[in-house]
């Protein structure tokens, strides 16, 4: 649904996205997940789908920054 809306919700999005990461504010309702089963000995658990973009989206970033300053380190 996300993937399908994305030309209409990225641009909200990337703002909400922008003023969460510059204030460090996140939503406690995006970190909570939902137990899918949890009389299973191993119960899954379901994050919200914009959580799972903007951790992508930070990840992406730091990766990108961090991976050519660490090649030095690597030889």
């Amino acid at each position: 649904m996300l993937k399908l809306s994305a030309p209409a919700v990225a641009t909200p999005l990337t703002t909400l996205f922008n003023y969460c990461i510059r204030t460090s504010i996140l939503s406690n309702d995006w970190r909570m997940s939902n137990m899918t089963d949890k009389n299973k000995d191993r119960p899954d658990s379901v994050l919200s789908a914009i959580f799972k973009l903007l951790e992508r989206v930070i990840f992406d970033q730091l990766y990108a920054s961090f991976v050519p300053n660490m090649s030095g380190f690597l030889k």
